[in-house]
């Protein structure tokens, strides 16, 4: 089931007050398509239904940062080098200064579990601002926390680009990716 970020949230409101009088975390299970960025080793998940727009068009106030677990620390790794990728400037509102980072980026689709905090309500922070072309692009500004269970590149060439790193490294490939490349070949 795919489901937008707005609808969890909207899920959350509504089942939140049962949760939050149990203090309980609550998690939805959700597949998203959209563009996973790399911003200099951070890894951010941008939501888009659209594979056809450009990721500079897609960037708005649902983008946010992707975690893992223990089972699944290999994902954010093995999508490190696979996509396009620009030389940015990114402002750091805790230093204010202006740096230059590496940003990477390719379109696919994210399975997670998004849980919610029942004790905090608060799902925005400072957002990130990144500069490219001379223009001024605002994301990373939603706090959901998640983690990994799939990342699905849409580009053939990207998903060989995570088997071969799972390979190379010698680890497990997971599963589902190997059904995928042995069913893309």
């Amino acid at each position: 089931m795919r489901l937008s970020i707005f609808n969890i949230l909207f899920s959350f409101l509504l089942f939140g007050n049962a949760a939050r009088s149990q203090k309980q975390e609550v998690g939805f299970t959700v597949k998203m398509d959209g563009y996973f960025i790399n911003l200099g080793g951070q890894k951010i998940f941008q939501p888009c239904e659209d594979a056809s727009k450009a990721i500079w068009k897609t960037i708005d106030n649902r983008a946010f940062t992707l975690s893992i677990d223990d089972r699944n620390d290999l994902y954010l790794e093995s999508i490190e080098n696979i996509g396009d990728s620009v030389v940015a400037e990114v402002y750091d509102s805790s230093e204010m200064m202006y740096y230059k980072v590496r940003l990477s980026y390719f379109y696919g689709t994210l399975e997670a579990i998004i849980f919610f905090d029942t004790e905090k309500s608060d799902f925005l922070k400072t957002c990130k601002e990144i500069f490219y072309s001379k223009k001024k692009y605002s994301f990373n500004c939603l706090f959901l926390r998640n983690r990994v269970k799939k990342i699905i590149p849409r580009n053939k060439n990207d998903v060989w680009l995570m088997y071969k790193y799972y390979k190379d490294k010698g680890y497990n490939v997971p599963q589902w990716l190997e059904k995928i490349v042995h069913y893309k070949k």
